[in-house]
């Protein structure tokens, strides 16, 4: 049982110890507890008996000897206003801390509780007379020096003054700046003379207060802005090389997220200032959970010659944390050494690697080989331990419904759906050009071969894939999960140019099939997302306009294939109905089905159809935008997306609209798709799905498409960064220890339902991004 009172302070009696966290050990009986608490010599929680440097939350750590005696002692600041010493007992390679008392400052207990506390400190000699002093930012956004009137192995601090610069007006008075302040002293612009780097919680980003007195003497102009990309709760920080290019570098922080480096590229000439080339800076420390940042120092902890970082701990607890250099190196770089009995290796396979290991056991073990027929189809779902057909239905992931899974209702799931697994053959496509190994083409080419081949209805040419039906390789006949043979689409079959060449004949077919049996009107172009697969028997009912794009899409391919002038008039007839549904006298014009499908149409028809397809597209662009402005949109034209990560039926996450953004800007090069990738992908940066939501695979595919796509429109490397956190941490959840993924955060098996394969297509992405693969990888943005 842990008593957790850390959020107690008694600020009018500063001595008394502040209480933490502590074993309470039963002393009594079960039935008549007795509680006594327990230090750390008798069984409370903390590693080998150590007590942890206990600074309490949200604070600020600096490196230093403090006292002289060759040994790095730490300086913590704590959000009640405190400022504690830690001094080390031992030595510089294996620190042991006594525990940390509290600074005194003029015969008082160093205490900024009457300005917000939330004290940050940093070290310096203030006044040039060789000791060190104390400065000290606050939560109202003040800054205190408390000079040293001891010697230096005895420091002994005096009263605070408030630290004086220049207003707006030229007035000089003491610095008042925002709440939850954080500010560090050092020789900003090479001219000899201390200045302030100062960051708050209400003037966005850092800024550059200068020296305009003397070194001993320090007066400051107004504060600048400097040129970095602000975020929420900046936190300082060293001003130090980094990078051991002599100049000086900006290590900061955004609070409880990340350690930035901003490199420095300046002419390093006395009197100038830092030009920094990425205003994102580069995420050098970002830990698996938030709360984990609160400031940074620098410093060679350990001696070994080059620089780590300390940091303090933000509302998550109250320890100090060490970053050694060579892991933060490795993390940047994912060269994590893992010992073996016999060699050294990487800690982990790399995205290609996962990628590769899924295709591979797919192959060996993920196609059909039961039955009377073995087709080489893939399944859709499997168990992902015997690596074999699932035995029993396990639960459906979050959202999914029972009659769109491949197997029959309340059966085991054996069914194939080429349409689900579509990005999964996409993908071995890839790999075949990016390892120059035949096999992953030629699996994905006898999966299109064989079930266009041999799984249309004899009735109508429809084929049992998308939404509601499969191919079962156990019973080797079409399925579906609910009471009817019911064809529709799940999204667009991007394949085309492939199955014509290498079935052609069926393809044509079945584009024949879905304008005799899926369109109930050929005159007005009516018809039901739903038809049966068996018989003939369309109708006019839901006519969903997305599944109107998807047959515009087919009838585009065939007719480029086929030059058959049937699907030039199925084209005019559906886009007709929906120029018509568009335009209404009831109201004002509405989106119905899209640009992305009717304008890749547009490539492949003649005039005038092609002009009027892409037409059609401009006008649905307009219609989007606005709606969606009308959500998301700010009164500065800029957007407010909220990041989601639950997926269902009929409905998405945040991340999808960057992929229609993405696959738009793609086609039609427009500015405002551009905005709209990167706005999704900002919206998504530093964030984590809630702990309680059955994630898809999907969703997270969409998401780190998002950031690939944002990084290849910008250059920025915060969207790399981003794109490979999301990666690892896929992989983490959904491969765990076996090659194929979990259909969900809550599933235990395999099922491509919920994007699996988007997943494997996504980290290709990341992969190709990572190492700048000139290989064509296809877009991640099907789903729809």
């Amino acid at each position: 049982m842990i008593d957790r009172a850390w959020e107690l302070a008694d600020l009018d009696h500063v001595s008394n110890k502040r209480d933490f966290g502590a074993l309470l050990r039963n002393v009594g009986t079960a039935t008549a507890p007795k509680w006594e608490r327990t230090d750390a010599h008798h069984g409370a929680p903390f590693t080998e008996a150590f007590q942890i440097c206990d600074a309490l939350r949200q604070n600020v750590v600096r490196a230093v000897d403090f006292d002289h005696d060759g040994k790095t002692d730490l300086l913590a600041g704590d959000c009640d206003g405190f400022v504690w010493c830690f001094k080390n007992r031992t030595n510089r390679l294996f620190p042991i801390f006594s525990a940390g008392k509290r600074l005194s400052a003029g015969g008082k207990p160093l205490s900024l509780a009457g300005s917000q506390g939330h004290a940050r400190p940093d070290v310096c000699d203030w006044n040039n007379d060789g000791r060190i002093d104390l400065v000290v930012s606050d939560g109202a956004g003040t800054v205190t020096v408390f000079l040293n009137e001891g010697a230096k192995a005895k420091p002994a601090l005096g009263p605070g003054r408030k630290v004086k610069g220049l207003d707006a007006d030229g007035a000089l008075r003491p610095i008042d700046r925002g709440t939850r302040s954080h500010v560090m002293v050092c020789d900003w612009d090479g001219d000899g003379k201390k200045d302030l780097i100062f960051s708050d919680q209400d003037n966005p980003g850092f800024y550059f207060l200068r020296n305009v007195a003397t070194d001993a003497e320090p007066r400051f102009a107004a504060a600048k802005r400097l040129a970095l990309r602000p975020y929420v709760r900046p936190n300082l920080g060293c001003f130090v090389d980094w990078d051991g290019d002599g100049r000086k570098d900006l290590i900061a922080c955004k609070f409880e997220h990340s350690i930035r480096f901003y490199r420095n590229v300046g002419s390093n000439e006395p009197g100038s200032e830092p030009v920094f080339s990425d205003p994102d800076g580069v995420a050098i420390v970002k830990p698996y959970s938030i709360m984990m940042i609160s400031g940074a120092d620098v410093v060679d902890w350990n001696g070994d010659g080059d620089l780590d970082v300390l940091t303090g701990q933000g509302h998550g607890g109250s320890g100090i944390r060490f970053y050694e250099r060579d892991y933060i190196q490795d993390c940047l770089n994912d060269t994590h050494p893992a010992v073996s009995v016999t060699s050294f290796q990487r800690a982990g396979p790399s995205f290609l690697d996962v990628v590769r290991r899924y295709a591979d056991t797919m192959i060996e073990h993920g196609r059909d080989t039961y039955g009377p027929q073995k087709s080489g189809l893939l399944l859709s779902a499997l168990d992902r331990l015997r690596l074999k057909p699932l035995e029993i239905r396990p639960a459906p992931p979050g959202g999914i419904r029972r009659g769109d899974r491949t197997g029959l209702p309340w059966r085991r799931l054996t069914g194939a759906n080429p349409q689900l697994d579509q990005n999964l053959l996409r993908v071995l496509y890839v790999l075949s050009e990016i390892t120059a190994n035949p096999r992953y083409r030629e699996v994905a080419d006898q999966e299109i071969r064989w079930f266009f081949k041999n799984t249309r209805s004899r009735s109508t040419d429809l084929l049992p894939w998308g939404e509601h039906m499969s191919w079962d390789v156990i019973l080797d006949r079409p399925i579906s999960s609910g009471t009817a043979l019911t064809h529709e689409f799940a999204r667009p079959w991007v394949l085309w140019d492939r199955t014509f060449q290498l079935a052609g004949e069926s393809a044509r077919r079945f584009a024949l099939g879905l304008w005799n049996h899926q369109i109930a009107d050929h005159r007005t172009g009516a018809f039901d997302r739903h038809a049966p697969y068996d018989r003939h028997g369309p109708r006019d009912g839901r006519d969903f306009p997305r599944h109107g794009g998807f047959y515009i899409h087919t009838w585009a391919y065939a007719y480029k294939h086929t030059k058959e002038k049937t699907f030039l008039r199925a084209i005019e007839t559906v886009l007709g109905r929906f120029e018509r549904k568009r335009s209404t006298p009831k109201g004002p014009m509405q989106a119905t089905m899209g640009p992305l499908d009717v304008h890749t149409a547009a490539s492949m028809v003649p005039e005038p159809l092609a002009s009027r397809l892409r037409e059609f597209a401009r006008v649905e662009d307009q219609l989007i935008l606005d709606h969606l402005r009308k959500q998301y949109g700010r009164p500065d034209g800029t957007w407010s997306f909220r990041p989601t990560w639950q997926a269902g039926y009929a409905s998405g996450v945040t991340a999808d609209w960057a992929m229609f953004g993405w696959a738009r800007y793609r086609q039609a090069r427009k500015k405002a798709f551009r905005d709209l990738v990167a706005a999704v992908a900002d919206a998504y940066v530093g964030t984590l799905p809630d702990e309680d939501v059955d994630v898809w695979p999907m969703s997270f595919s969409h998401v780190i498409s998002a950031q690939v796509a944002a990084y290849k429109l910008t250059g920025r490397s915060v969207y790399l960064e981003q794109a490979r956190r999301f990666a690892r941490m896929a992989v983490e959840i959904f491969f765990q220890d076996s090659p194929l993924p979990r259909a969900s955060f809550k599933t235990g098996h395999y099922e491509t339902i919920t994007g699996a394969d988007s997943l494997a297509l996504s980290l290709v992405e990341v992969h190709a991004a990572i190492h700048n693969l000139k290989v064509s990888i296809p877009a991640n943005t099907i789903d729809r």
